[in-house]
């Protein structure tokens, strides 16, 4: 059983290492290198309080039984990073989540840290709860038949609280502090040639007029941002790409790497209203393109990034129906 100071420091959101086995009755965890684990990069653990150790995903629906209010369900993130220094084999990240109050959208919880990796416990997990509901089958006997001295039995009750039935999955990692680990430990392989600083070389660049004309933007403002200096600054950690678009303000994308969809706002200044959704659709050493939808009918924008032979220089392809435009970045030299 769990000892009693342990037992404490669980439902106080806070287990050690050594307690996690008590929380699972199905076996220990498992070990970096098992087969069934091939990439770590995107898989999660979810420990529930008094349900068997669970595999998934990023973005993958998990549900688990909570019995009262104190149940903490903990999450393992896993690398592929064989310099990953890790109380737990395997794992770079832990986080506790307190769902029994949690009503569907999404929620922030703090990370901690497993193991030796820039960036790998600072800042938050983003958590989407799908639906949370009253558990028709209690996880646990709300009371519990003892034998009384007489040999008769007495019935005693063990909570008060009705068990839900909570559906959750994990989006991203949250806060500045996880967009910016971007280092060649964390990330599984080589950085892409693509990673880095780019500002836009208008000699050699068509206008960015008639893609943001079609999409409905005023003739003042297309003016004005086709005026303006553009610096790309792109980004990648195990599961995510940044890009973040400078000009007088900057804009930021946070897409998944897997190919899942991730909504944002419609641009800024354009005739649509609500919210667009875009995905990773290509991925490379060389080459990185995000699909773009768009609500009512509004049709999709296919962003392709190219990288150049010289590896200083990319070519940005925007194609929006029959309307495309190339770009061209060059990298920004780093200042000693």
């Amino acid at each position: 059983g769990v000892a009693k100071n342990e037992e404490d420091s669980l439902l106080a959101g806070e287990p050690t290492v050594a307690s996690l086995a008590a929380l699972t009755p199905s076996s220990k965890l498992p070990a970096a290198d098992d087969p069934g684990l091939e990439d770590l990069s995107s898989t999660i653990l979810v420990l529930p309080p008094e349900e068997p150790v669970q595999k998934g995903t990023w973005h993958e629906p998990i549900t688990v039984c909570l019995a009262h209010e104190q149940s903490v369900v903990h999450v393992l993130l896993l690398t592929n990073s064989k310099h990953a220094q890790s109380e737990v084999s395997g794992a770079y990240a832990m986080c506790d989540l307190r769902l029994y109050k949690c009503e569907p959208s999404t929620a922030s919880f703090p990370l901690r840290a497993l193991a030796s990796l820039p960036g790998a416990g600072s800042g938050k997990l983003r958590v989407k709860i799908h639906s949370n509901e009253l558990e028709s089958s209690p996880l646990r006997r709300l009371w519990s038949w003892l034998p009384s001295s007489n040999n008769q039995c007495a019935c005693l009750p063990m909570s008060a609280s009705p068990g839900r039935r909570v559906t959750f999955s994990v989006e991203l990692l949250d806060g500045e502090e996880e967009k910016k680990a971007i280092s060649p430990v964390v990330v599984s392989g080589p950085v892409p040639k693509w990673v880095g600083d780019w500002s836009l070389d208008k000699s050699c660049s068509q206008s960015y007029d008639p893609v943001l004309a079609d999409l409905g933007v005023n003739f003042m403002l297309r003016a004005a941002l086709d005026l303006a200096n553009s610096v790309l600054v792109m980004r990648v950690n195990p599961t995510h790409v940044t890009v973040t678009v400078q000009i007088w303000v900057s804009i930021e994308d946070y897409v998944p790497l897997d190919g899942s969809w991730v909504e944002k706002p419609v641009p800024r200044g354009s005739s649509m209203t609500g919210s667009c959704r875009m995905r990773v659709s290509k991925y490379s050493m060389s080459e990185l393109e995000l699909l773009t939808e768009f609500p009512d009918g509004h049709g999709e924008l296919r962003d392709t990034l190219t990288m150049g032979e010289d590896g200083n220089s990319f070519t940005r392809l925007v194609v929006r129906g029959p309307i495309s435009v190339k770009r061209v970045f060059r990298k920004i030299a780093k200042t000693p």
